[in-house]
């Protein structure tokens, strides 16, 4: 009924009003005539960050639910909001709804308390009637002035009965001015917001039913998009390392876009996990962040704590073990190979025999499993190093030992100073979370990687254990990483409401999940840079239609905020009443941006107006939505795949795995088991995937790191290479690009890699960009955050190098239940060279 619950209501019909025999001090009060209706609307963004603190009392038993009523009924006067209100404006929940109720009901009987408008109804009408459909339209006729409210009120009744639900009761009492709120558009309130509902005086008696929804069920793709369901947070943890992505109101995040990631702890403590909300600030909207931290109120303090940690033995670091092997495998492989002379430096020769004796010496004396353990580890890849020296060959890669162990670590706190005007922050050198992967989930004990080579950062404390770490548009910092924001719940906490809600208190809009329509314009402006039309002078003059509504509307919303000084708000209570204000002013813009963006690509692709809607290929629909993992993407309506396979014959989109030979299966089961998610370098350091690409750095400052590599190549080079697909099952995406010569997916305007020339966005461009592109890395294909080899983009093939490594790669793909890629057997596709 609340802000993220099953039952919704509109804002007007929660100012509806009033049951019967209600004390005085609760007596229904229609909106203030001197304060514009959406006004008094936005108070609902107010009354629910209130409610969120007084419900987490109710939720401690420092209040009971009768006290909790009254407080809530107080509230809701005190911001001019009609009472007495229903039990959906105390819980958000369905199961949280019913215990209040629970818990009122004797006090209603007695009459001790004015039954809650809704008390009758709670858990008895379906959520997903048909029923809410036919609502929407008789309230646009109300709204429009084409019904009174009484007819408004009988119609419900009418169509109720047929359903079903004799009787039904109707949101009844005094209704305020509602001329202000176009039909068009719900004004902008918490999702779910409900409103009254009482039985008619002197009907019938009725069968019970749910108080009435605003809007129709939102559509099924977006139950998984958004998090508007209360068991959305169930399958984060189902989501691995790779998290689950959700949809945000409002033009602060990019793409509109969060991602959940709970993160295990290494000890398997479930009190200890971590719930970290990821995503990027768009430039634009960074001033708004930071003008909410106070740099000087507080200060940081390194608090010790014992945590399980993959880490090497002590044993190691005193001897050095590791160390030693390493510098003779270098030297080794430095004096082998092509064009050298194969001859092994004594000084070398005599470190492998040192280090040889020293770990024949341990073993003779290792009581501990570990240590055992350890040193079988060093011996084995010693005798590689031995092996490759006879043989004159290069030495395979040497890894140093690590096991789970007991270690004290430091984390830094904010401690706020008691004074200043907002979030207590510091600034501090960069840093990464310190995550691992293992068996499918993502590992965390709290700690980070500090490095100078990550700039600098804000550490911002939002209270209740709530911590924020952002990484700003500064120059110091990596281009792929600037923007990112990480919201980090405190240990244990494994529902993301309350990071949401705490997200408020950065002056950013992402509290709301999105709506159907925010998805879609955001699906039309992923077209619009897809299709190569952003400096499109048709496109620059829409954008400046939109920008001469918006400061029509602005004018309205400065009549509002002077309104509502008049009411004598607070300064805190006024800033996030202008906040509500600002997105209710672009939520109401979006029915005439969708329009105008609609009819600019009809014009483009010749269509007749309402022609876009018909075609196949439109589908405002993220896809990650079907696998509920990963990160969003959408598709490009101009592209058919078969058109795609015309313009590609002969070709074949590939990635290699740059590692050593024989390390390739190793990393292609771990991302199997991982998700199947081919991952950018910034999605693998997010996971915890320690491997890094050839120039995973050069990447990060070009700002290629946000992007998986490919490559475009003909069908007759595929077996060069270990993963390959038909163009068609990736080129319809909306996000990539591609460039004729190795820039290293360069996306940075300042970097000097960066060029305008020398890149497509065009599919028949590719041919050529492969033909007379020069070297290895020539016609190179950025895919965005990566691609989903399971779900939306299956490969042709996997290529390994023996029928050992195929049995493996077969087996990991077991593992994780995964029998068929693309509707073909993954015996199919997994292939020896």
């Amino acid at each position: 009924m609340g802000g993220g619950s099953k039952k919704k209501k509109s804002v007007l019909a929660l100012g509806a009003g009033a049951g019967a025999a209600i004390s005085p001090a609760l007596a229904p009060e229609a909106p203030g005539t001197n304060i514009p209706f959406k006004v008094m609307a936005t108070m609902w963004g107010l009354y629910w960050d209130w409610q969120f603190g007084a419900f987490k009392k109710y939720q401690a038993g420092e209040i009971s639910p009768v006290e909790l009523y009254t407080l809530a009924n107080e509230k809701a006067q005190e911001l001019g909001i009609p009472v007495p209100l229903g039990i959906g404006h105390l819980a958000v929940l369905s199961s949280d709804q019913e215990k209040l109720k629970e818990g009122l009901a004797p006090h209603v009987e007695t009459g001790e308390v004015p039954k809650p408008s809704d008390f009758d109804y709670i858990g008895v009408f379906p959520v997903d009637s048909d029923f809410w459909g036919f609502y929407d339209d008789q309230y646009a006729k109300f709204l429009e002035g084409k019904i009174t409210y009484e007819q408004f009120q009988e119609n419900l009744q009418n169509e109720a009965a047929k359903q079903g639900y004799v009787n039904a009761g109707v949101v009844q009492g005094e209704q305020g001015p509602f001329t202000d709120v176009p039909a068009s558009a719900h004004p902008a309130q918490p999702a779910g917001e409900p409103g009254g509902t009482g039985k008619e005086e002197g009907a019938p008696e009725a069968a019970e039913a749910a108080p009435f929804s605003p809007s129709a069920p939102p559509p099924a793709w977006l139950l998984e998009a958004s998090p508007v369901r209360e068991d959305f947070w169930d399958g984060v943890a189902e989501a691995g390392p790779l998290g689950r992505p959700f949809l945000v109101a409002g033009p602060d995040i990019e793409d509109q876009t969060l991602t959940a990631t709970l993160f295990r702890d290494p000890g398997g403590d479930s009190s200890k996990s971590r719930l970290v909300l990821f995503g990027k600030v768009r430039e634009e909207s960074e001033a708004k962040l930071l003008d909410a931290l106070d740099l000087e109120g507080g200060h940081t303090v390194k608090v010790k704590r014992q945590v399980e940690k993959e880490a090497p033995l002590p044993l190691d670091e005193q001897e050095g073990l590791y160390a030693q092997l390493l510098k003779v495998a270098k030297s080794v492989n430095h004096h082998t190979g092509e064009g050298k002379d194969n001859v092994i430096p004594d000084h070398t020769l005599k470190g492998m025999a040192e280090l040889r004796a020293r770990l024949e010496k341990l073993q003779g004396s290792a009581q501990d499993e570990k240590v055992q353990a350890m040193l079988e580890h060093y011996v084995s890849q010693l005798k590689a190093v031995e092996s490759a020296v006879a043989g004159k060959t290069k030495a395979p890669f040497v890894t140093q030992f690590t096991a789970s162990q007991t270690v004290e670590v430091e984390e830094e706190v904010v401690v706020p100073a008691g004074k200043g005007e907002g979030l207590p922050a510091r600034k501090r050198t960069g840093s990464r979370i310190n995550a691992s992967e293992s068996g499918g989930s993502a590992v965390w004990d709290g700690t980070r990687n500090e490095d100078k080579f990550y700039g600098v950062e804000y550490l911002i404390d939002l209270g209740d254990g709530y911590q924020a770490v952002y990484h700003p548009n500064d120059k110091s910092v990596p281009y792929s990483l600037r923007g990112t924001l990480e919201l980090i719940a405190p240990p244990g906490v494994n529902d993301g409401r309350g990071a949401l809600q705490k997200l408020n208190l950065l002056h950013l809009h992402a509290g709301p999940p999105a709506s159907a329509e925010e998805a879609e314009v955001m699906y039309l402006e992923r077209n619009v840079w897809a299709q190569g039309y952003e400096k499109d002078p048709e496109y620059r003059a829409v954008g400046e239609t939109l920008k001469a509504l918006e400061m029509k509307q602005e004018a309205k919303l400065l009549a509002a905020l002077d309104g509502a000084a008049s009411k004598g708000l607070a300064e805190e209570e006024m800033l996030a009443l202008a906040k509500e204000l600002v997105l209710q002013n672009q939520r109401a813009l979006l029915a005439e941006k969708t329009r105008l963006l609609k009819r600019f690509f009809e014009r483009k692709l010749g269509l007749a107006p309402g022609g876009l809607d018909k075609l196949p290929t439109y589908r405002p629909v993220p896809a990650a939505a079907q696998s509920r993992k990963g990160f969003h993407f959408w598709n490009r309506f101009d592209l058919t795949p078969e058109a795609v396979r015309e313009k590609t014959k002969g070709y074949c989109v590939v990635h290699e795995i740059k590692t050593a030979p024989g390390k390739k299966v190793d990393i292609l089961c771990r991302m199997i088991e991982n998700g199947g998610v081919l991952a950018s370098t910034e999605l693998r350091r997010r996971m915890g995937v320690k491997h890094s690409g050839v120039s995973s750095e050069q990447d990060m400052v070009t700002g290629g790191a946000s992007y998986a590599f490919c490559f475009f190549r003909k069908d007759k080079k595929q077996k060069d290479f270990d993963i390959v697909w038909d163009p068609e099952a990736l080129l319809t995406r909306s996000d990539w690009f591609a460039t004729k010569g190795d820039d290293f997916g360069a996306v940075n305007p300042e970097n000097a890699h960066y060029s305008v020339s020398g890149r497509t966005r065009k599919v028949e461009d590719l041919p050529e960009y492969e033909s007379t592109g020069s070297g290895s890395w020539r016609a190179q294909i950025m895919f965005k955050n990566g691609v989903d080899l399971f779900g939306a983009h299956p490969p042709r093939a996997i290529f390994v190098d023996s029928e050992n490594d195929r049995q493996k790669v077969l087996a990991s793909f077991a593992k994780v239940g995964v029998k068929e890629l693309g509707g073909r057997p993954v015996e199919d596709v997994v292939k020896v060279r």
